[in-house]
């Protein structure tokens, strides 16, 4: 008869494992997790640090055609004055018909961010 081997929950044995949010507990083990907005901080792999989604070179900007600002957890884009929020909370439009102020922004936007501004 084999002797039955029982997994200790590393999770439930008061300090949640060190890690700062999520512990997983696994066969033998445990690792910590992040929610969404955030990353494991690689110097300890307990500890969770907000992810600057404003400097994320997979989506740069977070796809904001204007500013982004980094919030704990996640980002929002924001709009130059004179220009409001689409309903995609991505892309900005003139307040009037600024299409021409629009393509000139998004002309110097571009050269600057080919100029690594």
């Amino acid at each position: 008869m084999a002797d039955s081997i029982s997994d200790i929950d590393e999770c439930s044995t008061g300090n949640n494992f060190g890690c700062s949010h999520h512990c997983v507990n696994t066969d033998g083990s445990a690792h910590c997790s992040c929610p969404s907005g955030y990353a494991l901080d690689a110097s300890d792999n307990k500890t969770c640090v907000d992810v600057d989604e404003c400097s994320d070179q997979a989506l740069p900007n977070f796809g904001c055609s204007h500013h982004c600002v980094n919030l704990p957890g996640s980002a929002e884009c924001k709009c130059t004055a004179g220009y409001k929020l689409r309903a995609d909370q991505k892309t900005c439009k003139g307040k009037q018909n600024n299409s021409f102020l629009e393509k000139r922004f998004n002309i110097i936007r571009g050269k600057a961010k080919a100029m690594g501004c």
